[in-house]
């Protein structure tokens, strides 16, 4: 008979031991600092979300990041400026709650990237995901009320790029969904 197994089954026996009080001390470190337990399932996200996002935002209450605000800015600036030719996305990606809509919000309403754009367009995009929607929100903020007898995607579409052919435009499509990551895009042509 062999040793082997006994062995074996003892080291897994110590991972385990190991493992449960990794976890006992992770808990009470979430009870110390009064975490909460918040699990939420992919199909009550939408529930579990704020107001939907606007552009508008009270500069007095953002504090630091200025590294990522200023790098922002400046690329808002350099990517919508007329050497550069075709369309360019900037997507801020992460978690929520670690501040992606305050940052494009402060970027969007930077004098500088206000002079620099002809148009500008805040759209809040948000679950379920309608194309139709989002198009109509862009149609209404360049042009209100053009957008109310487009039924077509395809004529949804084509207006948008009469009312932004020839512009500096600056779109900015706040809280996509991807997976387990919120998305802030930042479009610029």
């Amino acid at each position: 008979f062999s040793c082997k197994p006994l062995v074996l089954r003892r080291d897994i026996a110590l991972k385990i031991k190991e493992i449960n009080e990794t976890l006992d001390d992770i808990a009470k470190q979430k009870d110390m600092f009064g975490f909460a337990v918040n699990v939420i399932k992919s199909n009550e996200r939408a529930d579990q979300r704020g107001p939907a996002s606007i552009s508008s935002i009270d500069e007095s209450e953002i504090f630091g990041r200025e590294k990522e605000k200023n790098e922002l800015v400046d690329r808002l600036l350099c990517e919508g400026s007329k050497e550069q030719k075709g369309p360019s996305i900037i997507s801020l990606v992460g978690m929520g709650g670690i501040g992606k809509t305050t940052l494009a919000q402060f970027a969007y309403n930077n004098g500088d990237v206000e002079r620099n754009f002809e148009k500008r367009t805040w759209v809040c995009v948000s679950e379920p995901f309608d194309e139709f929607r989002i198009a109509r929100a862009i149609i209404e903020s360049l042009k209100p009320g053009s957008a109310k007898d487009l039924v077509e995607f395809q004529s949804l579409m084509q207006h948008i790029q009469e009312c932004v052919a020839g512009k500096k435009f600056l779109l900015v499509l706040d809280d996509v969904w991807n997976e387990d990551y919120y998305n802030c895009l930042l479009y610029t042509s």
